[in-house]
């Protein structure tokens, strides 16, 4: 199937695949408190750095996820809109976990050093993870049309199956804490398998968003730029404008799933 064309919503078997990559998004966030929340409580002796430091990803997954959605809108790639954004982050998170399996062995004899590389993998990780979420969620919505419900029902059954899959881990073979290297080569064998098939077989027409329309062409009527007014809005600033002008119900939606997160947040770090 071509993104960027007139269809009515793709078929079932098209968002499998579509949706797979959330279930390694998913394994990625479960990752962080059963892998690395207990690595950073041995390396920081205190739960309220730990904490600080698991602030990390909500902040840069408020910052990035706007920017990353503005700059792949404007993205004029011959390979798609989504496309290279899945793939290099993915690309990126693969090389991240690929360092982290090994950072132990590497310094186990030099704590200051493995603690801060760690930190850093932290941070590298909450990136890489927040743009391909966030892109994920785009080329779902792109390819779904009229059917956005299905599209994330079965995006939400993947993530579900992510988190499933690394608490079965952990109770049938052990705590990766003690042993990462084959936590993390399920992680990126799953990242892998789920994103690679999406790369390859979505095809992205690109295309011009009815904002960013130049001005003489055939769609600058004043019917469509009544609806889809031109806004300037800086990469960096989009979080900002988002929530400015974000519809009443919408910024309820918004409160509501950012005291969720909240309470997940609480919830895992508590535990």
């Amino acid at each position: 199937m071509h993104v960027g064309d007139e269809r009515p919503g793709c078929s079932l078997v098209f968002f499998l695949l579509v949706c797979a990559p959330t279930m390694a998004v998913k394994m990625s966030w479960s990752a962080q408190w059963a892998a690395l929340g207990p690595i950073l409580n041995d390396i920081l002796e205190d739960s309220w750095r730990t904490q600080l430091v698991q602030l990390i990803g909500p902040i840069t997954g408020i910052i990035i996820a706007p920017a990353v959605g503005v700059h792949s809108d404007r993205n004029t790639s011959k390979y798609g809109q989504r496309r290279p954004y899945i793939f290099l982050s993915a690309l990126s998170t693969i090389l991240c976990w690929c360092v982290m399996a090994y950072l132990k062995v590497w310094f186990e004899d030099q704590p200051t050093v493995f603690g801060m590389l760690t930190i850093l993998c932290y941070v590298w990780m909450d990136v890489t993870v927040n743009i391909l979420q966030t892109v994920t969620f785009l080329l779902i919505s792109d390819v779904a049309g009229p059917r956005q419900v299905t599209g994330s029902a079965i995006a939400h059954m993947y993530g579900v199956l992510g988190q499933m899959v690394v608490s079965i881990y952990i109770s049938l073979a052990k705590n990766p804490r003690n042993d990462p290297q084959p936590f993390f080569a399920l992680l990126i064998a799953v990242m892998f398998v789920t994103v690679m098939p999406v790369c390859y077989f979505v095809r992205e027409n690109p295309w011009e968003a009815m904002r960013r329309i130049a001005p003489g062409s055939t769609f600058d009527h004043p019917a469509i730029t009544s609806v889809y007014p031109a806004q300037t809005v800086g990469i960096w600033t989009a979080w900002y404008v988002g929530i400015k002008t974000l519809p009443g119900p919408l910024f309820v939606y918004w409160l509501a799933g950012l005291c969720l997160q909240y309470g997940y947040q609480s919830y895992n770090g508590v535990k």
